[in-house]
């Protein structure tokens, strides 16, 4: 969580964006790296991306975890997306963030959810806890 705070601040200060971290984590033992791993790579690709084309005002990132996931929800207030528009970005050779993000959540057998209106983003990320 630490790390993903300092990203956080970096990533805010690199695009002049307020990027706001939240951490409600209540797990006290250690996570399995690759679930450390791949939140982390994950969340950066979102607040990046939400940073670069989202047009928006401020992006929140929160962790939390339920009894049986870590959840890590990035949001922003910018334009949106639709699904066409990431299609064609894929097919410019661009736009591989998102696809490799469902990948990552996949493999950990997670759930990835993205919901996008001309009022802002939010991307949800569910990964069963694995502890070390």
């Amino acid at each position: 969580a630490e790390t993903l705070e300092r990203v956080s601040d970096k990533i805010s200060n690199d695009f002049n964006i307020p990027v706001f971290f939240t951490n409600h984590l209540t797990i006290t033992e250690k996570l399995d790296d690759l679930i450390n791993i791949n939140i982390f790579r994950s969340v950066r690709e979102c607040v990046i991306n939400a940073a670069k084309y989202s047009m928006c005002s401020c992006i929140n990132v929160t962790l939390l975890n339920d009894k049986k996931y870590v959840i890590a929800i990035v949001n922003d207030d910018g334009v949106g997306f639709s699904d066409s528009s990431v299609k064609e970005a894929k097919y410019d050779g661009h736009g591989m963030g998102l696809e490799l993000i469902g990948e990552r959540v996949q493999c950990l057998h997670g759930k990835f959810e993205i919901k996008s209106s001309n009022n802002g983003t939010e991307i949800t990320l569910k990964i069963p806890i694995k502890l070390v």
